[in-house]
C-alpha cells in the first residue's frame, strides 16, 4: 500500500516547467462556483486547437483526489481554487502548443525509452524514488516488476500507474526539446568582447540640458491635425492589451446604531451571569468572542485595552460593559500569582513521531539518570534530543515570556526553580526541561474579558440593499456622475484583463466578473452581494487588443506631441553652439557632469533614464561633443566625452561561459515555450464559465 500511495502522489505529476520539472498537482475543488459545463465547450482555444471544458474538469477532479488523500487537514479558500484553476489552465495550454511542436520536430519517446525509465538499467528518478526502501535506502528494480504484475488485481492503482507513465513520457519529451534548444544556443567569443565593453568600458562626460518642463504645456499650441498626424506616425507606441475599465460604488455593510445597542443590552444582561459564574474558562468559550485566554499578563505585558486598573483589586473584581474599539466588553479579574515575566530554558524533546509515549518516557527517563549520574544537559540534548535546532546548541531555547509555549511546557517551566529539572508531556513528545534564568518575579493577573462585536443584522442588510438597489435604478450612463456626486457616494475604479480572476480589493468578485463579460460599455449592474457590502458597477470602457482608438489616448498623445515641439523650440536654441559653455548660456543652464557612464546603463547621472542619449556617447571619441543638439527622454542634450576608460584584458572563456548559463537558464526559465504561445492565437474562454 506504500507503493500505491507513492504512485498516487506521482500519478497526477504535471509538466508546468521548461526545464522538465515534474510537480504533483495537490489542488482542491475547481467548480465550486457551480457553473455548467457541456462537451462542445472549450474552456481555451490555441490556434483552433479547442482545450474542452470536460477534459478540464476531468484532470482538476483527479487534482482534487490527489489534494483530499494527501493533504486532508489542509482548508480549502478562494485562493486556492483560483490557483488550481490557473494551474491546470496553464499546463494544459503549455501541452497542446509543446505537443505541436514536438510533432513538427519528431520529438518522441519510444515504447523501448519508457520500459528503460520504468523497468530497466536507468530508472527515471520519480521511479527510484517511489520504489526506494525507506529503511534501507536501495532501490531494487525487481520490486518495479512485482508491483506491475499485480496491477491487474488493483484498477485503481492501475490507473494512477498509467497517469504515472504518461507524466514520465512527457517529461522525457521536455528533456528532449530542452537538449535540443541548448544545442543550438552557443556564445561567440565576439559576444563575449562585446558584452565586455557594453559592461566594463565607460565614460565621463560633461552635457548640457534643456528639460522639458522647464516651460509649461500651456505655451505649447497643437492643432487637431497635428495630433492625428503624431498619433499616425506613432501608433505601435499605443498598443494596448485587451482589458475592460470599471467604476463601481460600494454600499458598505456596517453595524448600525441599533446593532449596537443591541450588544450593548446583552453585555448588561450578561453582567451578573459573568460576576457570578463558577466556571470561568467555560463560561468565557461558550459566550465571550475572545474565548478564554489562560495567560497571566504584568503590567509590562497586558495588552492593550485591558483595564490596568484590575492590578490593584481581588479576584471575582468584574468591570461594568465599556465600549473599546468595535467591541462591548466586560473584564473580570480571574487570579493573581507572583512570578518572572520571562524565563530561559534548555530542553530535549523525545518525540513521539515514529513510538509510542510509554516508549518516549522511558528514553527521557533513561536521559535523566545520565544527567544525574553526572553527565552535561548540554552534551545529553547535543546527541539525544529530537529538536535539533535547539539540540545542536545543547537544548538551548532562549528567552520567552509566559504563553509563548505549549500550557503543559509553559507551567512546568515557570513554575520551576533554577536548575531544576522536570519531565513533562506534550503534543509534541516527553520533555526534559531546566530553567537556566529567570527575570525578577512581579505581580501578573488572569484576566477574561467577556467581549462581542456587533454585527449588521437584517434591517441594516435590507437598509444597504435598498440603497444600492435604489441607486442602480435611478442611474443611467448619463446621470452616473450626478447620482453619485448628489448622493455623496464614494466612486471607485479598476482595470479588469481576460485573466484576471478577482477584482483587485474587492472580495468575493467572481460574479462581477461573470457580468462583466456579457456587459457592453455603458451598462450599470445590479448590486452584488459581496463581503460586507453591496456594489453597483459601470463598465466605462471595452479595450480590444490592438492600437488604442486615437480618443482614449487624446491626452498621452497631445502631451507627447507638445514635448516633440518644446524639443524642436530648444533644439533651435542650442543649434551651432561651439561648446557647451556656448549652449549653455544660450538656454541659461548649467554644464553638468557625469562619470561610469556605459551601454549597459542607460541612467544619465543628474538627468535620469535617457537610452538614446547614452547609445549616442558610447560612439563618440575622447574630446568630441555631439555636432547637433539630441532629444532625450527628459530634455534636449548637448554632451562631450571627457575621459575613456577602456576595459582592461578580460577571460574570454569566462566571459563566454557567463553568456552561455544565461542562454540555458533561459532556456530552464520557460522562455522557449512563453515565446511559442506569443507566436500562437490563444482564446481564453475561462470567464464564460466561472
Amino acid at each position: 500500500m506504500a507503493i500505491i500511495g507513492k504512485i498516487r502522489e506521482r500519478s497526477t505529476l504535471v509538466l508546468i516547467l521548461i526545464g522538465g520539472a515534474i510537480v504533483a498537482f495537490v489542488l482542491s475543488d475547481l467548480f465550486g462556483s457551480g457553473a455548467s459545463f457541456t462537451q462542445t465547450r472549450n474552456v481555451a482555444e490555441v490556434d483552433g486547437i479547442g482545450i474542452s471544458a470536460q477534459e478540464f474538469q476531468s484532470q482538476v477532479q483527479t487534482a482534487i483526489e490527489n489534494f483530499q488523500t494527501n493533504q486532508p487537514d489542509q482548508p480549502l479558500d478562494d485562493n486556492t481554487r483560483d490557483a488550481i484553476r490557473q494551474q491546470v489552465y496553464d499546463q494544459m495550454l503549455n501541452q497542446v502548443v509543446l505537443d505541436r511542436e514536438f510533432d513538427e520536430l519528431g520529438i518522441t519517446v519510444t515504447t523501448k525509452e519508457l520500459f528503460d525509465m520504468v523497468q530497466g538499467n536507468n530508472p527515471h528518478p520519480q521511479v527510484r524514488q517511489a520504489f526506494t526502501n525507506p529503511e534501507t535506502g536501495q532501490f531494487n528494480s525487481t520490486d518495479v516488476v512485482r508491483f506491475i504484475q499485480t496491477l491487474d488485481q488493483n484498477p485503481e492503482a492501475k490507473g494512477q500507474w498509467v497517469n504515472f507513465e504518461q507524466a514520465l513520457k512527457s517529461d522525457r519529451e521536455i528533456q528532449k526539446y530542452n537538449t535540443l534548444i541548448s544545442k543550438g544556443l552557443y556564445a561567440t567569443s565576439f559576444a563575449a568582447q562585446q558584452k565586455n565593453l557594453a559592461t566594463a568600458k565607460t565614460m565621463s562626460v560633461k552635457y548640457v540640458m534643456k528639460r522639458y518642463n522647464d516651460i509649461s504645456d500651456t505655451s505649447i499650441t497643437v492643432t487637431e491635425s497635428e495630433l492625428m498626424d503624431y498619433y499616425n506616425a506613432h501608433r505601435d507606441d499605443y498598443m494596448q492589451e485587451k482589458s475592460k475599465k470599471i467604476e463601481y460604488v460600494p454600499f458598505n455593510i456596517s453595524p448600525s446604531e441599533a446593532d449596537i445597542a443591541l450588544v450593548r443590552k446583552w453585555a448588561n444582561e450578561m453582567y451578573q451571569e459573568f460576576k457570578n459564574t463558577k466556571n470561568d474558562s467555560l463560561f468565557l468559550v461558550n459566550n465571550s468572542d475572545q474565548g478564554f485566554d489562560p495567560k497571566y499578563y504584568s503590567r509590562k505585558s497586558i495588552p492593550a485595552g485591558y483595564d490596568t486598573s484590575l492590578f490593584n483589586q481581588e479576584p471575582g473584581f468584574i468591570t461594568m460593559p465599556f465600549d473599546i474599539s468595535s467591541e462591548t466588553r466586560i473584564q473580570k479579574l480571574l487570579d493573581k500569582k507572583i512570578g518572572p515575566d520571562s524565563v530561559k530554558s534548555q530542553h530535549i524533546l523525545i518525540a513521539t513521531q515514529g513510538r509510542t509515549i510509554d516508549e518516549a518516557n522511558i528514553i527521557a527517563d533513561s536521559l535523566l539518570a545520565l544527567i544525574n549520574g553526572g553527565q552535561t544537559f548540554d552534551t545529553v540534548a547535543k546527541t539525544n534530543s529530537d529538536d535539533q535546532t535547539s539540540g545542536k546548541n545543547g537544548g538551548d531555547l532562549g528567552w520567552f515570556v509566559e504563553g509563548a509555549m505549549v500550557k503543559p511546557f509553559n507551567d512546568a517551566a515557570f513554575a520551576s526553580a533554577l536548575g531544576e529539572i522536570k519531565k513533562i508531556e506534550t503534543q509534541f513528545g516527553v520533555h526534559l526541561i531546566k530553567v537556566t534564568d529567570k527575570t525578577e518575579d512581579v505581580l501578573k493577573i488572569q484576566v477574561g474579558a467577556l467581549a462581542r462585536i456587533p454585527e449588521p443584522g437584517k434591517e441594516t442588510f435590507a437598509t444597504a440593499f435598498q440603497n444600492a438597489n435604489g441607486f442602480s435604478i435611478n442611474s443611467t450612463s448619463g446621470s452616473w456622475d450626478d447620482q453619485i456626486n448628489d448622493g455623496g457616494l464614494i466612486r471607485r475604479a479598476a482595470i479588469v484583463s481576460e485573466d484576471d480572476r478577482e477584482i483587485k480589493g474587492v472580495e468575493g468578485s467572481r460574479s462581477i466578473l461573470t457580468w462583466i463579460n456579457d456587459a457592453k460599455e455603458g451598462d450599470i449592474s445590479e448590486p452584488f452581494d459581496i463581503k460586507d457590502a453591496y456594489v453597483v458597477v459601470k463598465l466605462t470602457e471595452v479595450n480590444e487588443k490592438g492600437v488604442a482608438p486615437f480618443k482614449k489616448v487624446k491626452a498621452r498623445v497631445e502631451y507627447e506631441a507638445k514635448r516633440d515641439k518644446k524639443a524642436e523650440q530648444f533644439i533651435e536654441q542650442m543649434k551651432g553652439s561651439q561648446n557647451l559653455a556656448e549652449a549653455a548660456s544660450k538656454i541659461g543652464a548649467q554644464v553638468q557632469d557625469a562619470s561610469n557612464v556605459s551601454f549597459d546603463n542607460s541612467s544619465l547621472a543628474g538627468a535620469g533614464n535617457e537610452p538614446e542619449i547614452v547609445a549616442k556617447i558610447t560612439t563618440l571619441t575622447q574630446g568630441q561633443m555631439t555636432a547637433t543638439p539630441i532629444k532625450g527622454n527628459n530634455g534636449v542634450f548637448m554632451v562631450q566625452v571627457i575621459a575613456v576608460n577602456e576595459p582592461g584584458d578580460a577571460s574570454v572563456s569566462g566571459l563566454k561561459a557567463s553568456l552561455q548559463s544565461g542562454y540555458q537558464s533561459r532556456v530552464n526559465n520557460r522562455q522557449a515555450i512563453e515565446a511559442l504561445k506569443d507566436k500562437s492565437t490563444i482564446k481564453d474562454n475561462r470567464a464564460k464559465f466561472f
